[in-house]
């Protein structure tokens, strides 16, 4: 039953009030299914489920968030992109606390951090304009959301998520912090895990493992780092390129290194080490340069506050050798490293089983001392095996000298961790484990980016991407309103599309444009010049087919309408070559009428293999010609009934989608501090590092809810350092787990418990 969460001295009125709150949010949120183009029914009947499903088991939120947050996206079906199953989801939760008297800041510190988060929210909803959308959210769009002033709501719901979010988190940790914190390690742990199964999925990976490839291949697959840049998991939001795989990827990271480190159950930790391992291969073949850096960042951001806890904690002679272990770590990237580029992948496999032969050693240490010498030799092993590997490559050329440099490095390396072994024998055993693993799996990693082609290729063209980012970050500053009101308070939350777009309308030629309109009782879409605008609708398809393709179409000139029937996820790369089917329906000038125009495309290969092992199968448009060209009634046959879905656009944009490849800095500012500054003033941005710096103070000064307070500090503060070349915030999958993360933290109230022991370890310390 419901744990009793509730404030004490709550009036009965007011628990009322919130239950009656709660159970309008809920209405509000769930009416627009009732006119959902797909899986309205399921939705709903999944939503109330779920809702009440919390007064039972009141901390399921902390493993349904994460994991919807990763793989429950439905957007590039129902074509619903500012208000969807996603908002349901986070709406029941927050209406849950409200009926449940779970909602309450009286457990918050109400000093200095509460008045900064208040005067934050102020700022951020001071230039906000969309306020109709709370009560009447977005439903079917008729143009581009993002150029709608509901786009704000879009963009500012993940942080009110976050700050409703925030006292029943304070509610669940002041009824058990340890329980809680267990609930929440094993959610976003599953997500991670859950996310890198899906980029398993999106790279073709399970293709490779279902069609009974030899192990060989199925390797191949995995540690194919010359593909296409990039993966966007199913985040519709990144149909613009834009970051949201990578902010998940930032804010999942600290959970996997938190549950492997502070945990004392075994079976999280094992699944921490396991979602770790995903996220960090989801860097590697994101090929993403700021998502490596902020990604090592994180990892040593996250040891340094675990020593410091550690050295806290505990007495001088029980103390982790931290800075062995930073000359440990060192040494083994460079080990992995020379193994890769010297040895191939063959070679990297060698220094995976050098460090982990450390294992039995380390373990065998304290009590068989022989026989923890004689695994010894298995280093020695993986060594020559290793020189092996270099000299039998075809893909470098082997020398005695590169052979003597893997010996000497390895050698240094495992001497380096058969030394830290030795001076962890104080530690747990686990612990010590799973610190093996890591010096093993987080060195073959970035080896591995660091030494692959793509990550080269991309590193290659660094310069030249910068000098485009500061060209941008230029036009966004010029496109920003003036005054001393908006130099305060900024442009708005969300403003930033519209804004750009009448200051630079020229850029519609690149990205292309789209809208619904009516005229003389008849619906149509209008779409515009701009080649890599991509138009389009999943559909069910049989392969080997002829299709007819047919449409209403109005224009003032001769052109043409590419369909193309696609297996299509949300972004195609230049040197990518898509299962793809093209045809050309060509029109003359209809002289202000609209005329039927149609043509026929065979499926061939799409759609061929089972829906598991390749993308969904889409059709989209493109107009390849310098005109607006209004287009209605599009039929997609074989000889029977119409495939496609909202074919009339009666129902505006429902059913469909619109993707674009190439052309994204319409819609990004690809800065999160100048994103900050652009819709929220510099007063909203000297707020927000106000709120970060005073999360950093508590992460490091404060001994109570350590685990807590790093895997907030590290998550946040990842996002800042990718937040150099990226706006992720941008989407409420993002942007609700960094304002989880940075108001729960430092309205988080100190532990009485960890306080009165800290003050008590001070005073023995003090009387000698």
């Amino acid at each position: 039953m419901l744990d009793s969460f509730s404030a004490t001295g709550n009036f009965k009125s007011t628990r009322l009030f919130g239950m009656i709150a709660g159970l309008i949010l809920l209405s509000i949120s769930l009416k627009p299914f009732f006119s959902f183009p797909d899986f309205g029914g399921w939705i709903i009947a999944s939503g109330l489920s779920y809702f009440l499903l919390l007064f039972y088991l009141p901390r399921l939120w902390l493993v349904v968030l994460p994991l919807v947050t990763v793989c429950f996206d439905l957007t590039t079906y129902t074509g619903r992109f500012l208000f969807n199953e996603l908002d349901l989801v986070f709406l029941a939760t927050i209406a849950f606390a409200w009926c449940s008297g779970c909602f309450s800041f009286f457990r918050a510190s109400r000093k200095l951090p509460l008045l900064l988060t208040v005067s934050y929210l102020f700022v951020v909803l001071s230039g906000f304009s969309a306020w109709p959308s709370f009560l009447f959210p977005p439903e079917a769009v008729s143009g581009n959301p993002y150029y709608l002033p509901e786009y704000g709501y879009k963009v500012v719901k993940g942080l009110l998520w976050g700050l409703f979010l925030t006292p029943l988190l304070l509610n669940n940790f002041s009824s058990d912090r340890e329980k809680t914190l267990q609930w929440m390690l094993a959610g976003f742990c599953s997500a991670a895990i859950v996310l890198g199964g899906v980029i398993f999925w999106e790279r073709g990976i399970f293709s490779v493992l279902f069609s009974g490839s030899h192990w060989y291949q199925l390797a191949g697959a995995v540690f194919d780092l010359a593909s296409s840049y990039r993966t966007t998991g199913i985040f519709s939001d990144m149909h613009t390129g834009g970051e949201v795989i990578d902010g998940v990827i930032l804010l999942l990271l600290p959970a996997t290194l938190c549950g492997g480190f502070y945990q004392g159950k075994v079976w999280l930790r094992v699944i921490a080490v396991v979602a770790f391992g995903a996220l960090a291969y989801c860097t590697v073949v994101g090929f993403t340069r700021a998502t490596y850096a902020a990604f090592f960042f994180s990892s040593v951001l996250f040891f340094g506050l675990f020593w410091l806890h550690h050295k806290r904690t505990t007495s001088h002679g029980e103390r982790f050798p931290s800075g062995l272990l930073g000359v440990v770590l060192a040494l083994a990237m460079v080990a992995a490293f020379v193994a890769f580029k010297f040895a191939g992948s063959l070679g990297l496999v060698c220094f995976v089983g050098l460090i982990l032969s450390g294992i039995p050693y380390y373990w065998l240490l304290s009590k068989q001392l022989l026989v923890a010498r004689l695994t010894l030799f298995v280093g020695v092993i993986f060594m020559a095996l290793a020189v092996k590997a270099h000299l039998q490559s075809s893909w470098v050329s082997s020398s005695v000298f590169k052979a003597v440099v893997i010996v000497l490095v390895f050698a240094v390396a495992y001497g380096m961790l058969l030394l830290l072994s030795s001076r962890m024998v104080n530690q747990s055993r686990f612990n010590g484990v799973i610190l093996i693993v890591f010096l093993a799996l987080f060195p073959a990693v970035f080896a591995i980016a660091l030494g692959g082609y793509k990550f080269n290729e991309r590193m290659g063209e660094v310069g030249r991407d910068f000098d485009k980012r500061l060209v941008h970050w230029e036009k966004v500053v010029e496109s920003s309103g003036s005054g001393v009101f908006v130099g305060l308070l900024g442009n708005g939350v969300g403003s930033f599309p519209a804004n750009y777009l009448y200051q630079y309308p020229e850029a519609l030629a690149d990205v292309g444009s789209f809208a619904v309109e009516g005229a003389d009782g008849r619906r149509y879409i209008a779409i515009g010049p701009g080649e890599d605008l991509a138009f389009g609708q999943r559909i069910p398809l049989v392969p080997g087919t002829e299709y007819k393709v047919s449409m209403q179409v109005k224009a003032a000139g001769k052109g043409k309408i590419a369909v193309f029937v696609c297996e299509r996820n949300l972004i195609f790369a230049n040197n990518f070559h898509p299962n793809c089917k093209t045809t050309l329906i060509r029109f003359t000038d209809t002289a202000g009428q609209f005329r039927q125009f149609s043509a026929t495309v065979n499926s061939g290969k799409v759609g061929l293999k089972p829906s598991l092992q390749r993308w969904p199968t889409t059709l989209y448009l493109k107009n390849f010609t310098k005109q607006r060209v209004n287009i209605d009634e599009i039929v997609f046959s074989a000889g029977g009934e119409n495939v496609l879905k909202n074919a009339s656009f009666e129902q505006g944009a429902d059913s469909w989608f619109f993707f674009n490849d190439y052309a994204h800095l319409p819609w990004h500012i690809k800065n999160t501090f100048l994103q900050a500054w652009y819709d929220t003033g510099w007063l909203g941005l000297l707020l927000l590092l106000a709120l970060v710096a005073l999360l950093a103070k508590r992460a490091v000064s404060s001994s109570d809810h350590a685990a807590y307070l790093a895997l907030c500090c590290v998550g946040v503060s990842g996002i800042g350092v990718f937040g150099l070349f990226g706006s992720p915030l941008d989407s409420a999958r993002v942007s609700w787990m960094f304002y989880l993360f940075l108001f729960s933290a430092i309205l988080l109230p100190r532990d009485p418990v960890s306080v009165n022991r800290n003050a008590a370890i001070n005073n023995e310390v003090i009387n000698g």
